[in-house]
């Protein structure tokens, strides 16, 4: 588990033979894990691609970071 922003994260490595590595996220909300977009490792960078658009980086915490690093409220 890895915390970003307050958003308690579980990485889970998709096994691969190829250059291109995988990592399932799943973010844990109460008791339950919630999944999000994958995380992906290809060409010395990191990706991701939430509903806000790709992002890339060579660091997978700074991927994170700006995957998660939107402003939530609950709903009133």
């Amino acid at each position: 588990m890895v915390s970003v922003h307050g958003h308690r994260l579980q990485l889970e490595l998709v096994p691969s033979q190829t250059a291109r590595k995988t990592w399932h996220v799943a973010e844990q909300l109460g008791a339950h894990l919630v999944g999000q977009p994958p995380l992906h490792y290809e060409g010395g960078a990191f990706s991701t691609d939430p509903s806000t658009g790709t992002i890339t980086d060579a660091d997978w915490g700074v991927v994170l970071m700006r995957a998660f690093g939107r402003s939530w409220s609950p709903p009133k």
